[in-house]
């Protein structure tokens, strides 16, 4: 009896050590599937900057002949920025400003092909990009003398001077801008953070921001709007592209 008790449990851990060795062999053949975890790949940028302690990447482009820039829509087709952009043979391109939840642009908006030139009475909206084939600028009210116009904002610099703003829930994003120069010049310009590219400055920040880069480039800045930022931002110029997470309102392209 006691032979037969022995030989059993002999048996049971053959058994269990069989088992045990093919659920091994098992598991190593068939790992379990698990989710790919993002990888962070910074873009190379054109220059960067410290700003409280935070080193920010920077791309830009100037508008020398405003005969090849265009205000293009984008509130109801709302295609990804890279195909907008090809569609309309844009060498250098950058998102407009702002649009509502039923995708109509916040603001005054007469482009290329979508007119809506009722203004928005608002305190940080408050500031108008608007263009001819011949001149630009920046002003405080809707000039209807320009064949393109933007509403947005806030204002970041006027008459040479950084603005002092007070932006309550203010964030970290991408930041896009357009600024006019003393030379009769528009910049646009993007800032982001190198290694987390839908992240950049606060807004509250962007004057300051925006003056040490017109001292490192040599920039004399007249005047500078914000345009929309955060996930509804898109930047190319002739070395990089920055892609959206949200779909752009609208587009200003330069078609070279």
């Amino acid at each position: 009896m006691k032979t037969r008790v022995v030989l059993f449990i002999f048996c049971i851990s053959i058994i269990f050590f069989i088992a045990y060795k093919l659920l091994g062999v098992s598991q190593q053949l068939s790992p379990p599937p698990t989710t790919p975890i993002p990888t962070k790949t910074p873009l190379e940028a054109d220059f960067t900057l410290t700003h409280k302690d935070i080193v920010y990447d920077y791309a830009f482009f100037f508008v020398n002949s405003f005969h090849s820039l265009r205000l293009i829509s984008n509130f109801e087709t709302q295609d990804r920025s890279s195909t907008l952009a090809a569609k309309n043979g844009c060498t250098y391109a950058i998102n407009g400003g702002f649009y509502t939840t039923d995708s109509k642009p916040l603001g005054t908006f007469i482009g290329a092909d979508y007119q809506q030139p009722k203004k928005l009475t608002s305190n940080l909206f408050n500031g108008f990009f608007s263009f001819t084939e011949t001149k630009a600028a920046i002003t405080k009210d809707f000039d209807p003398a320009y064949t393109s116009i933007l509403q947005s904002g806030p204002l970041l610099f006027f008459n040479t001077s950084p603005l002092s703003l007070a932006i309550q829930n203010d964030e970290h994003a991408r930041r896009s801008v357009v600024a006019t120069t003393q030379d009769d010049r528009v910049l646009f310009v993007t800032f982001y953070i190198h290694d987390s590219i839908y992240n950049g400055p606060l807004l509250g920040d962007l004057p300051s921001i925006l003056k040490q880069f017109a001292f490192d480039q040599d920039i004399s800045i007249v005047a500078a709007l914000n345009l929309d930022g955060g996930s509804a931002t898109y930047f190319k110029n002739a070395n990089i592209e920055l892609p959206e997470v949200a779909p752009i309102g609208s587009m200003f392209c330069l078609q070279k």
